[in-house]
């Protein structure tokens, strides 16, 4: 996961550095624009063999075009060494440098006296040691690599060493490759793993993993070092800890160094150290070649004293054609290539695709700092998302075979819309999008998506429960007393230079002592029905469920299970059901009938559970004295939406739950749940619409 997580570093370091405003915005500022420059090797042809193949000139880590995107330069070369080097050209006005372990670019204290504007030394990979760090400290420089990013790659890689030692196979292979034919020169020292000592020099990630690894071939396990796995674990593992190195070495057969290069390892195995250690002793390096004495490692391979030295370090890097490692015995070298499988370069396993639809606010998006639900805005999660290594991308075109969302359907992982911009998610969409896991809904309500055909691909539908509970309730409560006391028509004649009284208070009236009714009773039902109890009302409600008995009587709400009987009680009816097929259209002719003449009704749950000309017909014949909401369907409302025209109308666009508390809410929910899930983790039981191919039973 090298350049996966060197991706994320990348993007958290360089926004951390600069003011973050270039994040919001393509155009970046002179003064939060940076030079960034990467070394990598020359992968020549092979660099278009695979497109995960990142880690090299060609590719440059796939990070381009996000970062020219952002306003930023990028230059990469693999030209870095000598005085009249690319990178030399580069140094004076740079920002940023990456390199890597594999092609490491030596950045000495005259190079960083050198960098006036050189903020951030950054590792795509483990390994800082070809960065002189008391320079970089002294000069206030940050100093980062992507640690864990290729621990899996060596240690799996050191493992592949030890085996190729111990079964002496690169003789065999290499009688293959010469046309020979000689099984005693090979078999002589060709050995079983199982029962051999295998001791590993530092027992940090790398380290643990090989011991990990190891634990099946029925080895002895031993290790050094300053810091002790925790107790449980090393017990697990059955590795023996050595606090003195010196016991350890005489008791190997293979021994392995996963150490850093510091001034205290350099050269730490010279002559002496290396006679410590038992005759014929396995040597696996892929740590850094430096913490060797590199001519006592010659003359104890070609004496037999190490029976074979494998690794994928060299000082210098890369290696010259004379180095003497090439021509010793029994060695088993490579460039270094441990840590650099495509695997370490991209996982994309880890990277997800996440798609997010959200309304376009233009200049209102600048307006407020907290202004979250809108395009520009997009949750506030993009740095987050970035920094983790994930794409994240925004619209607000979600309609029609040729909208922008579409174009991203086939290959997003995760989808993330609101009610009140909502993206359609209809079966068609759910069977085109191959790497679909999740649907998310950052709000409450999720009938924009065909949950059927969720639950039968399997797909997690999920959304953040109560995060607008308190505004919809307060939103519905103002809605019942502009209806009561007939207030826009006061409005309207403040706004048109118009004066009368009468034709305003011939139909406003006290909301104390009248009978209000919800249908549904759930978090925003229970909510809205708490806050009208000081107003002396009448208050009734009807729910599958019942409100617990002691708080029903501190509400002091009447539960009605038959809804017929409760309708032609009510003088205002407030909606507060989920729209399912049960639901939809439910609220009919028949039904509006039912209800008191002249009843007002307030709807912010969804407008499809309403047969919306029975509404109009209702509302022109008296029958419905006031209707008030913020859904509609479709959405967004087209401009002849008969419901625009209806007479005693207070009707918004879908705004009830998207207050900025309530986007701060459903924005730290909706990334709550995003950690979770790139964990692997499951959400709270309560934000799961659908789960394991079964959809919740409010949505049934």
């Amino acid at each position: 996961m090298a350049t996966q997580l060197s991706f994320r570093a990348i993007r958290s370091y360089v926004s951390a550095i600069s003011s973050g405003y270039f994040m919001r915005n393509l155009h970046a500022s002179s003064s939060d624009t940076k030079k960034i420059v990467g070394v990598f090797y020359k992968a020549n042809e092979y660099a278009y063999k695979n497109p995960n193949f990142l880690g090299c000139v060609e590719n440059a880590l796939g990070i381009r075009d996000w970062l020219e995107s952002q306003g930023h330069q990028y230059v990469f070369t693999d030209d870095k060494e000598g005085p009249c080097c690319e990178l030399e050209k580069h140094i004076p006005d740079l920002h940023v440098l990456i390199s890597t372990p594999f092609h490491p670019a030596y950045v000495t204290a005259e190079r960083i006296k050198k960098a006036k504007n050189l903020q951030l030394l950054l590792t795509a990979g483990v390994g800082s040691d070809h960065i002189d760090l008391h320079a970089a400290a002294a000069a206030g420089l940050t100093v980062a690599e992507v640690t864990g990013s290729n621990v899996v790659s060596v240690a799996e890689d050191e493992l592949m060493r030890i085996l190729l030692l111990m079964r002496n196979f690169l003789p065999g292979y290499n009688q293959v490759i010469n046309g020979e034919w000689n099984v005693a020169s090979i078999a002589y020292r060709a050995y079983d793993l199982e029962g051999k000592t295998i001791g590993t020099v530092g027992a940090g990630r790398i380290g643990k993993l090989l011991l990990q690894r190891l634990k099946p071939f029925g080895c002895n396990l031993l290790y050094h070092d300053r810091l002790r796995i925790e107790p449980e674990q090393e017990e697990q593992i059955g590795a023996i800890h050595f606090e003195n190195l010196n016991e350890m070495l005489p008791k190997c057969d293979v021994i392995v160094f996963n150490i850093p290069l510091t001034k205290k390892t350099k050269g730490m195995f010279n002559k002496e150290m290396i006679g410590r250690m038992k005759r014929g002793v396995l040597i696996v390096n892929n740590a850094r070649a430096a913490i060797m004495d590199e001519q006592a490692v010659v003359e104890a391979v070609k004496s037999g004293h190490i029976g074979g030295y494998s690794g994928d370090v060299w000082d210098p890097q890369p290696a010259p054609k004379d180095h003497p490692w090439r021509f010793m015995p029994n060695q088993a070298m490579t460039p270094h290539i441990s840590g650099t499988t495509i695997d370490a370069q991209a996982s994309s396993s880890d990277t997800k695709k996440i798609v997010g639809v959200f309304y376009k606010a233009n200049e209102y998006a600048y307006e407020n700092p907290n202004f979250l639900g809108c395009v520009e805005n997009a949750l506030g999660i993009r740095d987050w998302l970035e920094s983790q290594g994930h794409q994240y991308v925004v619209t607000d075109d979600k309609e029609g075979p040729c909208c922008e969302l579409e174009k991203h359907i086939p290959d997003l992982h995760v989808l993330i819309s609101t009610p009140f911009h909502p993206a359609y998610v209809t079966a068609e969409r759910i069977k085109k999008a191959k790497n679909l896991q999740l649907l998310l809904t950052a709000g409450v309500g999720s009938d924009h998506i065909d949950l059927h055909a969720a639950a039968a691909a399997g797909l997690t539908v999920a959304e953040v429960t109560g995060s607008n509970v308190v505004s919809v309730a307060e939103d519905e409560l103002m809605r019942i007393l502009l209806l009561m006391r007939n207030f826009l028509p006061g409005y309207n004649q403040v706004i048109n230079g118009e004066w009368n009284v009468a034709s305003i208070a011939y139909r406003a009236y006290d909301l104390e002592g009248k009978t209000i009714g919800t249908v549904g009773a759930g978090r925003i039902g229970k909510l809205l029905l708490q806050r009208l109890k000081p107003f002396g009302c009448n208050l009734l409600y009807h729910d599958r469920l019942r409100i617990e008995p002691e708080q029903e009587e501190q509400i002091g709400a009447i539960h009605f299970e038959n809804l017929n009987e409760m309708l032609p009680k009510c003088d205002v009816i407030v909606f507060n059901i989920p729209l399912t097929k049960k639901t939809k259209g439910m609220f009919n002719k028949e039904m509006i009938g039912r209800m008191k003449r002249g009843v007002l009704i307030v709807n912010n749950a969804r407008a499809a559970i309403m047969d919306e000309q029975a509404v109009v017909e209702a509302v022109k014949s008296g029958h419905i004295g006031g209707y008030s909401g913020d859904v509609w369907d479709p959405q967004p409302a087209p401009k002849d939406h008969p419901w625009r025209f209806m007479p005693n109308q207070a009707m918004t666009p879908h705004i009830s739950g998207t207050t900025i508390d309530a986007q701060l809410r459903y924005a730290a929910g909706t990334k709550h749940m995003l950690e979770r899930y790139f964990k692997g983790e499951e959400f709270s039981n309560q934000n799961y619409i659908v789960k394991d191919g079964k959809i919740s039973p409010q949505y049934m």
